[in-house]
């Protein structure tokens, strides 16, 4: 189910069955997914910065370290307000919930 959804998509984004989405923003430069019966509330999503971080390179086209896979599992809840940064994984069960934000982290049946 999709409510107030907004999508970025360049590369590829899957998004498993019997996922809710409400008030979710995704932005998939390179591979976002999330396994099934996932539930995204009101989140930012993004698998890019946007710019390179190398201070002589930031004007330059984008490098490939600019851009990693995010890999939501399944029955994991991400809650209102949370962040997921590029390269993160939230393996299955996993709850993401208030003031709680992940760059490159593996989280299993973990509440936070």
């Amino acid at each position: 189910m999709l409510e107030n959804v907004k999508l970025a998509i360049r590369g590829k984004a899957l998004i498993g069955s019997k996922c809710f989405l409400n008030g979710t923003s995704i932005v998939c430069a390179q591979s976002v997914s999330s396994g099934d019966g996932a539930l995204l509330s009101d989140a930012y999503i993004t698998d890019t910065d946007f710019h390179n971080i190398e201070s002589e390179l930031r004007r330059a086209p984008l490098g490939p370290r600019t851009t990693r896979p995010i890999k939501i599992g399944r029955n994991v809840w991400i809650g209102d307000h949370r962040t997921v940064l590029k390269g993160a994984t939230l393996a299955m069960t996993a709850s993401l919930a208030a003031i709680a934000s992940f760059v490159a982290m593996y989280l299993t049946g973990l509440y936070v």
